[in-house]
């Protein structure tokens, strides 16, 4: 939910891992939902997020796979 993207980002910042995965599930409720319009800023944020998170290596890899993935599908 909204909220818990809100928590994320007041407790670990807007370029995080977690901040990204709770991008990822909100984009995905919300496609799973039929609101592609809504969906689609908030993955390509998640997307924005992992390449600022690049120096990470494997650790973001599955979440930003799986938000290329939705992206495309939409």
């Amino acid at each position: 939910s909204e909220s818990a993207v809100e928590r994320c980002v007041a407790l670990f910042g807007e370029n995080h891992p977690v901040t990204m995965a709770a991008y990822n599930e909100l984009g995905g409720a919300l496609l799973n939902q039929g609101k592609a319009a809504e969906a689609q800023p908030i993955l390509e944020k998640t997307l924005a997020i992992g390449s600022d998170l690049l120096w990470l290596g494997s650790a973001a890899a599955p979440t930003l796979r799986i938000s290329r993935m939705t992206i495309a599908g939409s």
